[in-house]
């Protein structure tokens, strides 16, 4: 019985492991992502042309917090209105991006 016991205690600390290391990879996602729109932002402000990558950085970061809120912190309505936005976001930045290929031919 005391080998099933250790057995089954490797077992629980590998799991739980797996689990903290699955929980921290949305949220540090949502940190690195919310950086990189913090850096696009000033980017963008200088350089017109960098705006829709500034929509797309937007835009995903937004899909991982509705993400992390609907998994972790089980809010269903914010979850809603971050997809919402992304969609939003997703669209601005192919219209500007289909602007500037038109605008060099």
């Amino acid at each position: 019985m005391e080998k099933k016991k250790k057995g089954n205690g490797i077992k629980k600390t590998i799991l739980s492991e797996f689990k903290d290391f699955e929980i921290t990879i949305p949220l540090l996602a949502q940190i690195l992502f919310t950086e990189a729109v913090f850096i696009f932002a000033i980017v963008s402000l200088f350089e017109a042309t960098f705006l829709p990558v500034f929509y797309i950085v937007v835009g995903i970061t937004l899909l991982i917090m509705a993400y992390n809120n609907y998994t972790y912190y089980k809010k269903k309505y914010f979850n809603t209105a971050c997809a919402v936005l992304s969609a939003i976001y997703a669209i601005l930045a192919v219209y500007f991006i289909v602007s500037t290929i038109f605008k060099l031919f």
